[in-house]
């Protein structure tokens, strides 16, 4: 079922819905809106599937991105799920025709290479989220006020770094910022090789964070060698492999967008609330960015 990004006044969530009019319904009743109030409502949609909706007397408004699937992709574990079993009903009654002849045994070949099997309760065990921590809401909250009380654009992209490292399992993670002539720039890092990609400048749309950036879609790749979009030369510049990452974007006002934060590398796969951590983050730093 799509999902979709919802920013609301101070308030970032995800909501769900077989269309985006369903979605915008449950985000209403998520924020505390009246939803007969969608027929007064000024809504807009762009090419990349964004709602925008607006109340015009009220004067709230709201926006929805559909968030990329998470775990889709040519290798997603609900591909290996076999097919349900069909369960047999009683027994007709009445005569029975004869039984068809048993065919004479087939020549022996040679096994294809089999894929793992998954079950239910395996598929539920690998998407099941870790424990969340009792006190993340606490700790974003602080963070972003730090983030806030930045003195400037830089010490904001570091504050916002340093939240990230310590809010969110991963071995490395960056603020990449679109430049003026629509470069996007490595503003701040943290991790191994951070030094060597500070001030580090990437095509438009390079990469899986480029596409994130440019798209506004949050990305969450989990075996990144397999992904088109994975660009490999600042890695192998710096002798750094990705293994899975995680992208959210960074929003300006009027839906536009100022570029990305990056995490690479958890120690066994991202997790929604990995993913909930970063877009706090980032809602973040573009308060901080947009406050001047």
């Amino acid at each position: 079922m799509p999902r979709y990004e919802v920013e609301s006044a101070d308030e970032v969530f995800e909501v769900s819905g077989d269309t985006w009019l369903i979605a915008l319904s449950r985000a209403l009743a998520r924020v505390g809106k009246d939803v007969g109030a969608l027929g007064r409502l000024s809504i807009g949609l762009d090419r990349a599937g964004a709602v925008s909706a607006r109340h015009p007397e009220e004067g709230w408004s709201m926006r929805l991105c559909p968030v990329e699937d998470l775990f889709g992709g040519e290798d997603d574990v609900l591909g290996w799920l076999p097919a349900p079993a069909v369960m047999a009903g009683p027994p007709a009654r009445g005569p029975q025709p004869p039984p068809a002849p048993t065919p004479p045994p087939a020549e022996p070949s040679i096994p294809s290479p089999i894929r793992p099997t998954l079950s239910l309760d395996n598929l539920s065990t690998l998407r099941a989220d870790p424990p969340r921590p009792a006190d993340l809401n606490e700790r974003l909250a602080a963070s972003k006020e730090n983030i806030l009380d930045a003195l400037d654009h830089d010490e904001a992209c570091a504050i916002a770094c340093r939240a990230l490292e310590e809010l969110v399992p991963a071995d490395s993670g960056a603020v990449l910022l679109f430049e003026p002539d629509g470069a996007l720039k490595f503003r701040a890092a943290f991790g191994p090789v951070s030094a060597g990609v500070l001030g580090t400048r990437l095509p438009p749309q390079s990469g899986v964070g480029g596409f994130c950036a440019a798209t506004g879609l949050a990305v969450m790749v989990e075996q990144a060698i397999k992904d088109a979009r994975h660009d490999k030369s600042v890695g192998e510049r710096l002798g750094y492999a990705t293994r899975n990452l995680l992208a959210v974007p960074v929003r300006g006002g009027a839906g536009s967008l100022l570029g990305c934060l990056e995490l690479l590398n958890a120690p066994q796969m991202f997790r929604e609330w990995h993913l909930e951590a970063a877009r706090a983050v980032a809602a973040g730093l573009s308060a901080r960015l947009l406050s001047e």
